[in-house]
């Protein structure tokens, strides 16, 4: 992939060895919903094998081809001439020597008898690139996280007889409110499963009170379970389990809670989950479930674990700035790396941070914060290599959301894509970052716009993204393929 968008695209980049580029489903994909990948591609050839290098997989590709289909019938590669080096060889040497085969080995005229020739010939790697649409399970998950948290907190309200959503679908009046986990017409919207909805959504819901979800390795993660049971009776000798484990499923730890009957109703204490933190591979990611046994009823929460101390200081070859001033930019002009960790009042934005999202449209509530509809980055960037992340919007984003300013990239190149995207309002629709590179100046320069200077020692999160920064800074790997001017990023600070 070239890169991870969340409104509602992402750009692919494939690289091959063969001129002709198929596109094959297996019989489960062909089953099963599938996007169709065939019609017109953005293409490079890579004759020299010099994409990787040259990061190719960060900017647009130039040319034009149709898929499925053969790039040399549509006019891409080498003119065919004698030194041409075939898949397979002529044997014969008779087309090379004999005279009367003299006119057809002429540039511009050239006629291999031996089999069907081809207009063009290319063998050698090749960069291909589209826009597609992103599946529908790729899209609202800040949405189903939100939900998630509503509804387990009124149901450990205790007392609390029931829930009402203010719409389990989309209203398409006033505005249009895209509210519901179900679309206008009470159909699926496929980014959350039935399953899935049914952990904090059903007759009998384990639940956890926490303090937080993010720790550091010196502590111990503490939560007490309990249940609300709304079935048609009680459920006798219930077996409450759980587990802490890693994303890839390896487990950390795992217990029991004590055996007891479920009576009707919520507030139901199931006990105590104490469990150290020391040998978490810090920073990670763990997931914490909480299981009835035997039974589908099953919970589960993320949490995050830092380390306690960690080192902030910048490497030497890199500087750490807070404005453009006349020092960075006579350090970029000498080719220096930048890392800019501009203070969110110093941009220029008039969009409010917030962590949640749109209530029903801004145009119906007047503009009412928050502006944004979560944020989009790619994991598997080098720039986030130290900081445990998904695509999209989970609680350790919080901090990190709630002190910073979106920078407005509007005039940045149309392609242009930030390493951190805000996604905005859909009436508004500009081009939204936390964290962008660009070569500028004659330099490289890593913008940030999230508060990663104040109150450090207090913020685990804010320390691990600011190492992430600094180290992706000091590698080879920071390498900005886009230049824009630096007027342009000047623009996005206040004078």
């Amino acid at each position: 992939m070239m890169y991870r968008t969340k409104n509602v695209t992402l750009a692919i980049s494939i690289g091959f060895l063969a001129a002709f580029a198929p596109f094959v489903l297996s019989a489960d994909e062909a089953a099963s919903k599938a996007i169709s990948l065939a019609g017109q591609w953005n293409l490079r050839l890579d004759p020299s094998d010099e994409g990787i290098d040259q990061r190719w997989f960060e900017a647009a590709l130039p040319d034009r081809v149709h898929l499925p289909g053969s790039l040399t019938a549509q006019g891409f590669g080498d003119d065919v001439g004698v030194a041409t080096k075939w898949t397979g060889r002529i044997l014969d040497p008779s087309w090379f020597k004999d005279a009367r085969y003299a006119p057809y080995r002429k540039p511009g005229n050239i006629k291999v008898p031996f089999w069907l020739q081809p207009n063009k010939h290319y063998i050698g790697p090749a960069w291909y690139e589209r826009e597609v649409v992103v599946p529908a399970d790729w899209q609202g998950k800040l949405q189903t996280l939100l939900y998630k948290e509503d509804i387990e907190a009124s149901l450990r309200t205790p007392s609390f007889g029931g829930f009402q959503l203010l719409d389990l679908h989309d209203f398409p009046g006033q505005g249009t409110a895209l509210v519901g986990v179900l679309d206008p017409f009470w159909e699926e919207k496929g980014y959350v499963t039935p399953a899935d909805y049914h952990r904090f959504c059903c007759e009998t819901v384990p639940l956890l009170r926490m303090k937080k979800c993010v720790y550091t390795s010196d502590e111990t993660f503490t939560a007490t379970v309990e249940i609300a049971h709304f079935g048609p009776a009680p459920i006798k000798k219930a077996q409450p389990v759980w587990t802490v484990a890693y994303p890839d499923g390896r487990k950390l730890a795992e217990g029991s809670l004590p055996e007891r009957d479920l009576p009707l109703g919520n507030g139901t204490a199931l006990g105590t989950i104490e469990q150290p933190l020391a040998g978490a591979a810090a920073p990670t990611q763990l997931i914490v479930t909480v299981s009835l046994k035997g039974t589908p009823y099953s919970n589960h929460w993320d949490i995050w674990v830092y380390p306690t101390k960690l080192e902030t200081a910048p490497p030497t070859d890199v500087l750490v700035v807070e404005s453009l001033d006349k020092k960075t930019e006579e350090a970029l002009a000498a080719g220096k790396r930048v890392l800019l960790l501009a203070p969110p009042a110093t941009i220029r934005s008039d969009v409010p941070p917030g962590f949640s999202v749109i209530f029903w449209n801004t145009a119906w509530t007047g503009r009412q914060p928050p502006h944004t509809l979560g944020l989009l980055c790619n994991p598997e960037h080098p720039a986030l290599a130290k900081f445990p992340t998904e695509f999209h919007s989970n609680w350790q984003w919080w901090d990190l959301v709630s002190k910073s300013r979106a920078m407005i990239l509007d005039d940045f190149p149309t392609e242009f894509r930030p390493i951190i995207q805000i996604i905005d309002d859909w009436t508004t629709n500009r081009k939204l970052g936390l964290v962008f590179e660009v070569k500028t100046g004659g330099g490289r320069l890593l913008v940030c716009s999230i508060d990663l200077r104040s109150n450090l020692e207090n913020r685990p999160v804010a320390r691990q993204m600011l190492r992430s920064l600094l180290d992706y800074a000091h590698g080879d790997a920071f390498a900005p393929r886009q230049d824009v001017g630096i007027d342009v990023v000047r623009n996005l600070l206040k004078d």
